[in-house]
Formats: C-alpha cells, sequence, structure tokens
C-alpha cells in the first residue's frame, strides 16, 4: 500500500512537473508574442506617421505648383503685353513713316 502511494505521489509530482513545463513554455510564447505585437505595432506607427509627411509634402508640392503656374501665367501675361506693345511701337513707327513720306511728297 505504502508503495502505491509512493507511486501515486510520484506520478503526482510528474505531472505537475509537466503542468510547470507547460506553463513555462506558455509564458515564454506569450512573451515572444507580445514582442512581435510590439513590433508590429511600432512599424504600423511608423508607416502612419510616414503616410502624414508624405501627404503634407504633396500637400506643399501641389501649393508650390499652383504658384509656379500662377508666376507662368505672370509672364505670359507681360509677354503678351509686351508683344502688343511691340506691336504698337512698330504700327506706330510705320504710321510715322507714311506721315514722314506723304509729307515729303507734298512738298
Amino acid at each position: 500500500r505504502r508503495l502505491k502511494v509512493l507511486d501515486a505521489e510520484k506520478g503526482a509530482a510528474l505531472e505537475f512537473s509537466a503542468v510547470e513545463a507547460a506553463a513555462a513554455e506558455l509564458d515564454r510564447q506569450r512573451t515572444e508574442v507580445s514582442s512581435e505585437v510590439e513590433v508590429v505595432q511600432n512599424a504600423k506607427d511608423k508607416l502612419k506617421a510616414d503616410a502624414a509627411e508624405l501627404s503634407r509634402t504633396l500637400a506643399k508640392a501641389k501649393v508650390e505648383a499652383a504658384a509656379v503656374a500662377q508666376r507662368l501665367a505672370d509672364v505670359e501675361g507681360r509677354e503678351s503685353d509686351v508683344r502688343a506693345t511691340a506691336t504698337a511701337a512698330e504700327l506706330k513707327s510705320t504710321e510715322t513713316v507714311a506721315a514722314e513720306e506723304r509729307l515729303r511728297l507734298r512738298t
């Protein structure tokens, strides 16, 4: 009878050791998974920050592109004004030459 009790105690001790080992393995795995979750969360946060930075950069580029387009339109407008002024000056010069020629012919 004592042997049965000793065997039962030995079996219980072995089962307890197996349960402790399984619990320790589960704790190790939980810690590992927690570390992996933290790495993934950090990567997600970094991607969000990068996306926000890209969005700000894109918005800034759009503003700069609009400003460049406005400057180009201004330059094209001034170029058109210069051409119109040059054409008007050329016409005036032609009229002046014609008037001088008519005057010369009259005299």
